[in-house]
């Protein structure tokens, strides 16, 4: 049996992944992992934001920042719609 030709398999792969996802479910997931990244943070949230590409879910998760990174996240989470934000305790 041959393999099929790259466009035939990205179509292939397409037409299952549609299938899988379901209705609303976005086509991308962005995670971004911050820790300490106070300098970087609108920048980098601004450019995901920024993207024509709009089919995508952006997740931050926040790694026990002691930087202020999670106070600049919550004034994102009250800017944008469904925004969530997580930082774990620390013990």
């Amino acid at each position: 049996m041959n393999a099929p030709k790259t466009d035939q398999a990205v179509a292939s792969r397409s037409q299952n992944n549609s299938r899988v996802r379901g209705p609303g479910t976005p086509a991308v997931s962005i995670v971004m992992p911050v820790h300490n990244a106070l300098p970087f943070l609108d920048q980098a949230i601004e450019s995901i934001l920024g993207q024509t590409f709009s089919d995508f879910e952006f997740v931050i998760l926040d790694d026990a920042s002691t930087d202020g990174s999670v106070d600049r996240l919550v004034e994102w989470a009250r800017r944008i719609r469904e925004f969530g934000c997580c930082t774990p305790r620390r013990t």
